[in-house]
């Protein structure tokens, strides 16, 4: 998942978009989406978020994950059944873990990780959750969400991420 996060970060900042508006996208919106299948299932997560995000969700993501990302996860998933995995993880350890210790750091020298630690510094942390969501037990919504569960409870949503991000940059020392 943090290579995935880590992936659409840098290709929205190498497309220009601004690196705090590419971390809300990649994260903060990513920490919406779990909380949503977490509590509702993927097809609840699908019935509560816009039309243009389920239509990407069903028409864009199967081309992202697709079979050969699913034949490199299998491979993974033997490795790890066959013990290979393990065998790799101790020849690490017993070497005193240089190669771990070197993804580490690169994995923290990320601009991502700038950014987040910016946003983070001058957020309080429950800022970074966006407006919460109400859904009532007959399945009407308090907020607009576009969620219909009645087992739902409270769902954070940031109604205008962009408007949102301006305002959190212009609280950002210079």
């Amino acid at each position: 998942m943090s290579a995935l996060v880590q992936a659409g970060f840098d290709i929205l900042v190498e497309a220009g978009y601004q690196p705090e508006m590419a971390y809300f996208e990649c994260v903060h919106e990513l920490k919406f989406i779990v909380d949503l299948m977490h509590r509702a299932g993927l097809s609840g997560m699908r019935a509560r978020i816009s039309e243009t995000a389920k239509w990407g969700a069903i028409s864009v993501g199967p081309k992202i994950i697709d079979e050969s990302v699913k034949r490199r996860m299998k491979k993974a998933l033997l490795d790890i059944q066959d013990g290979k995995f393990a065998k790799a993880w101790l020849r690490e350890t017993a070497s005193g873990r240089k190669k771990y210790e070197r993804l580490l750091k690169r994995g923290a020298d990320q601009p991502l990780e700038r950014v987040g630690d910016r946003l983070r510094d001058v957020l309080p942390a429950e800022s970074l959750g966006g407006q919460g969501i109400l859904v009532h037990a007959d399945g009407g919504e308090a907020g607009g969400a576009e969620a219909r569960d009645p087992r739902a409870a409270h769902f954070p949503r940031e109604p205008d991420l962009p408007a949102a991000v301006d305002r959190i940059l212009a609280r950002l020392p210079r």
